[in-house]
């Protein structure tokens, strides 16, 4: 069941990850802060990851594989996946002397005998998506899962900040409590408190396959946890982010708001905007979300023994994000054409038969 607005939003998620992370990685400072980097910053943080988890949590509702047996067999291979992407993007570039002191300084690391362990557990949406995924298929079986979902996620909201100290000395069980609520670099998307927006998508998706959710419900929603969100912030006792991997409960609404809106913008795009290339784009991007993922990042950190970290002006940053977009979606579309191709070949190819 797919439907035109969530393919829009997810395809638009996929299109900016290569240009986003082209530029967090080659972009001077001058660069990411100036305004580029800011466009970019939002792109990331408002209608990027937020709004990814939340569809991720709408698809799961709308998808007829939403079992407990296919979640858990899909959350296995993310966490193949995400675990082979690690050893691509780190692990090659790191024997390679391609990584800088300064990107691990950046990442909390030090160079070091361990430090291509640390490289190859280091958590990232992969991760979160794996144990997300466990989490929505057993909500899911819940008969009222739609008011468990929402209690779950205020729990969440209340809960995360006081398990951000905590740590174990055990290195097996402290990586543990790193993809769960742990700082960075252990985790990049730790599952508290970012379990917020797939659970939300988990309830939206609820009222979308009713048909109970108009696109002015889903505004009037957003804007509503928007203005929450800033009221939370503004009481001193409420806990505060410590940065965007770990967001406090008035920001975790203000970001689900901005993903919320989105979505609603997203709808109305594809209501006044017939069916057209540029729409059959973005749902193809929607489709290979995965793979576009995985390549984008393997594309920039094997670069950075041509470039260099933080090497980029503003020129080149504009040329270098475009073109690894279009290298990253060529690719895609490549090995799609190579499947269909190699594979129909291979079937016709005639086989000689031996005494």
């Amino acid at each position: 069941m797919r439907i035109r607005e969530i393919d829009l939003a997810r395809g638009f998620t996929v299109l900016i990850m290569a240009p986003v992370h082209t530029v967090l990685v080659f972009g001077s400072p001058a660069v990411r802060q100036g305004g580029l980097g800011k466009i970019l910053a939002f792109l990331a943080e408002g209608p990027g990851a937020p709004l990814f988890m939340l569809l991720m949590g709408i698809s799961f509702t709308l998808s007829s594989r939403n079992n407990l047996k296919g979640a858990l067999s899909r959350a296995l291979q993310l966490l193949v996946l995400a675990y082979t992407l690690n050893a691509l993007k780190f692990l090659i570039p790191w024997f390679m002397g391609w990584i800088p002191s300064r990107l691990l300084s950046d990442f909390g690391l030090r160079p070091g005998p361990g430090t291509w362990l640390r490289l190859l557990g280091t958590g990232d949406i992969l991760q979160f998506a794996a144990l997300s995924l466990v989490v929505l298929s057993l909500v899911y079986r819940i008969r009222e899962y739609p008011i468990c979902a929402t209690l779950l996620g205020v729990s969440v909201l209340l809960i995360a900040p006081d398990l951000w100290g905590l740590a174990c000395p055990c290195p097996f069980t402290n990586y543990l409590e790193g993809l769960f609520w742990g700082k960075t670099p252990v985790s990049f998307f730790p599952l508290f408190p970012w379990l917020v927006f797939p659970v939300a998508g988990l309830v939206t998706g609820f009222f979308l396959r009713r048909g109970n959710l108009p696109g002015w419900g889903c505004l009037a929603c957003g804007a509503g946890l928007l203005v929450l969100g800033c009221f939370l912030n503004s009481i001193p006792w409420i806990p505060e982010s410590l940065d965007f991997y770990h967001m406090g409960p008035g920001d975790c609404l203000i970001h689900l708001g901005i993903a919320l809106v989105w979505l609603c913008l997203c709808r109305a795009c594809t209501l006044w905007i017939p069916g057209n290339p540029v729409m059959k784009g973005f749902s193809y991007l929607s489709r290979r979300i995965t793979r576009i993922y995985m390549l984008q990042w393997v594309l920039v950190f094997w670069l950075l023994g041509w470039f260099g970290y933080e090497s980029m002006g503003l020129g080149k940053s504009l040329f270098w994000m475009t073109l690894n977009d279009g290298l990253v979606i060529g690719l895609s579309l490549a090995w799609d054409h190579w499947r269909k191709q190699g594979f129909s070949s291979f079937r016709s190819f005639p086989l000689r038969r031996t005494r």
